[in-house]
Order: C-alpha cells, then structure tokens, then sequence
C-alpha cells in the first residue's frame, strides 16, 4: 500500500522536467518582467544584468523546490498549479508595487459584487446589501476613477433581485453620500481639510493641542482606548466559550494567541505605531463571535461601543 501511494505521489522522470521547464517559463518572464517595471532601479545598480540574473536564478531555484517539496502531498498531474501559484507570486508582487491602487481598487470592487450576489440571501437586509454595495464603489472610484462604473452593477443587482421596492432604488445614493462624508472626514483629520475647509484647517490645527492630539507621533492614548475595548470584549468571550464546547474552547486559544502575538509586536516595536493595526484582527474576531451568539440588547451595546472606539481612533491615531 505504501508503495502504491509514493508511485501515486511523487513525481516521475517526466514529471520532472515539466516542473523544470515551468521553472524555466517563470524565470524568461521574470526576465521580462524586470526589464519592464524594474528598469529604474536597474539602471541605479552597477551591475544591473548580474543582479537581475540571479533574481531570476532564485526564482527558478524556488519553484522548482517548492514543487518537489509539495510533490509528496498531492497528485503528480496537479504538479502544474504549484508551479503556475508560484508564477504568479513572483510576477504579481513587482508588479503591484507599481500599481497599488488598482489593487486596492479591486478589492473594493470585489466586496462590493459580493454584497450584489447576497441581495436575496437574508430577507429582509436588501437594503443594507445595495448600500454597502455602493458604498464600496464609490471607495474604488477614489482609487481608480473608472471603478464608479461598477455603480450600474449595482443597479442591475437591484433591478433582479428587489425591482419592487422603490426605496431600495434610492439606497446607492445614500451609500455615495456616505462614502463622500468619509472622504471629507479623512481630510480633516489626516490632512487637515486643505481641500474642503482651508479657513477652518488653518485656525484648527494652529492651536498648541492641535500637534499633542491630532498630529502627535506618540499613539498611547489610542493604544490604550483599544486595549481597552479588546480586553472587554476578550472577556465577554470567555465567559461564553468556557462554559460551551471543546470546539470553541480551542478556537478561544487560537483567539488568545492572536492577541498575545498582537501584545507582543506593539510592545517590542512602539515606534512603529502602525503595526497597532495587528490588534484588529484578534478583536474582530472576538467581535464577530459574540454577535453571532449575543441578545438583541447586548447587540445594540457592542455596536455603540464599536462606533466610539472607532471614532476615537480616528481622532487620535495618526
């Protein structure tokens, strides 16, 4: 049997050199991808050819490895996905250093389709699914203008799925109008409002508090508002899963894990204060987990509590 599985599970003669030849064909187009995107930094190096050659050789070594090792765990016929995975990492990532914002943009387009397609799924939120449609397109449209097109998606999806109701047509403009207040608030608090309010920007920000709080570079006070919150919430959730299940007793040590490895990253790394942002996911977690199990009233107190944090974190973290 044993033998049966290792001539089922690692590659052939054949198998081989198709993993060398992909290998290859990823290392030609890493080639060109660097002279294309990578000339100026090419052309800052003192030897740009040698220099790009053994990228390239890393490259190549890596897929190659990367396939063999991978080898032993699936199917010889499936060998050509680790490879092509592969490939598009090591193309993609240079590539989207240059083009961040429509990756971004992308993205944004993508949650909003995905709010389209789950129109029908929960009666009665339709509405709340067209307006965070919306509101997420008109965010990919600040990256990339032309994802506001995406709008008549959003539109169509409503035609489908809710033509009925004519409050659900007026919905994406309140999803526009709230993205526009998030542009606005963005640049009072980070730039100061030059492009809406420059009389206000300019008294606001020249009181002497305006560089301890809305400009300093220290973020304790935010740092603690969200210990804070994640402690509270952290607790909450321990009440709930020490009394449940081993299922989600295990996934409360993953959580608690989660935030120690955040603890531990903004501690050891202070001065570099966006990393507080590793905080966020164990507190979602544990945010999504006690509103799947939480009462009507203990719903609507974590939803206040949520939007205070947020705002003061907003205020205070820059």
């Amino acid at each position: 049997m044993r033998k049966e599985i290792q001539t089922a599970t690692l590659p052939s003669g054949g198998h081989l050199l198709f993993l060398v030849l992909s290998a290859l064909a990823v290392g030609v187009a890493c080639i060109v991808n660097f002279s294309i995107r990578w000339v100026p930094w090419c052309n800052m190096s003192e030897q740009p050819f040698a220099q790009a050659s053994l990228h390239t050789a890393l490259v190549v070594l890596t897929v190659f490895c990367v396939a063999l090792v991978a080898s032993n765990m699936i199917r010889p016929r499936d060998l050509w996905r680790v490879a092509a995975l592969c490939g598009v990492f090591f193309l993609g990532i240079p590539t989207l250093m240059f083009f961040r914002d429509y990756l971004v943009a992308n993205l944004l387009v993508v949650l909003s389709m995905y709010n389209v397609m789950r129109i029908q799924d929960h009666p009665g939120e339709e509405k709340a699914k067209v307006f965070f449609a919306s509101f997420f397109v008109v965010l990919a449209g600040w990256f990339v203008p032309a994802a506001v097109a995406f709008m008549a998606v959003v539109y169509v999806g409503v035609l489908v799925f809710s033509p009925s109701d004519i409050r659900t047509w007026l919905i994406p403009l309140a999803g526009v109008a709230a993205s526009y207040i998030l542009l606005v608030t963005y640049e009072v608090v980070w730039l100061g409002g030059d492009s809406f309010f420059p009389e206000l920007s300019s008294r606001l920000f020249a009181m002497p508090y305006a560089e301890k709080v809305f400009k300093a570079d220290g973020f304790y006070f935010y740092l603690v508002c969200l210990l804070l919150a994640w402690g509270w919430a952290y607790a909450k959730y321990w009440r709930f899963a020490w009394g449940e299940t081993i299922p989600r007793k295990k996934r409360f040590f993953v959580i608690s894990a989660m935030g120690l490895t955040a603890l531990v990253i903004a501690v050891l790394l202070l001065r570099y204060k966006y990393l507080v942002v590793f905080f966020a996911v164990p507190f979602s977690v544990v945010i999504a987990r006690f509103f799947a199990v939480a009462t009507a009233s203990q719903s609507k107190t974590m939803r206040w509590y949520l939007a205070v944090v947020a705002g003061l974190g907003l205020l205070f973290f820059k």
